[in-house]
């Protein structure tokens, strides 16, 4: 199973790794009831907090693929909890203060802190698309306008504005399509991987 063995590869790098239905989490009920009344629907997204990831109610009947590819995305997330500003392992729980500080400011200038850490993290769930060759031309764009429309309303807090997201993810798009863009062998379970372990 790709999930599985990128879920043992995260725990290595990560050892306080958790994923968690988000169903099950009071914290999350409390941090997102604001939104919530406002009638944003936060059960289909997944969160990441520090270490722990935070999944949809409907995770239990997500596919393999699904779950390796929501994985990839929330992987870089956890390695920046982890790692940034500061990238010395030993120094996490600062990390995890600061990145969250800094992933407060959602609201839109011309590019916010969060939108810069969503931009990373998109990059690899567009990845993984590709290595899976699932996707046609059309998917491309489609995902690209849906990335705009996401990173420029309620659902992320505005952080960004719909033109210049849509341009980057079009940009990223056809560096991953040409070639210029590819991802770190560490971060990728081929599929013939997978199928010679079971």
């Amino acid at each position: 199973m790709r999930y599985e063995t990128l879920r043992a590869r995260t725990l290595q790098q990560f050892p306080r790794l958790r994923i968690v239905n988000r169903q099950r989490s009071m914290l999350l009920r409390v941090l997102f009831w604001p939104l919530t009344v406002c009638g944003v629907d936060y059960s289909n997204f997944a969160t990441t907090l520090g270490s722990t990831i935070y999944v949809p109610a409907a995770w239990g009947t997500w596919t393999d693929l699904e779950r390796y590819q929501l994985l990839r995305h929330e992987k870089v997330h956890v390695a920046q909890f982890n790692l940034w500003p500061i990238p010395v392992r030993w120094l996490w729980p600062l990390n995890y203060v600061l990145m969250s500080l800094c992933y407060l400011f959602a609201f839109p200038v011309l590019l916010t802190t969060r939108a810069y850490f969503e931009r990373q993290a998109y990059t690899q769930t567009m990845l993984a698309h590709h290595e899976d060759g699932s996707w046609s031309l059309h998917n491309w764009d489609a995902f690209a306008e849906w990335l705009a429309r996401t990173f420029s309303n309620s659902s992320y807090l505005w952080m960004s504005r719909y033109a210049p997201t849509y341009e980057w993810a079009r940009t990223v798009q056809r560096k991953i399509l040409l070639g210029d863009l590819v991802s770190d062998p560490n971060d990728v379970v081929p599929l013939e991987e997978d199928d010679d372990r079971n």
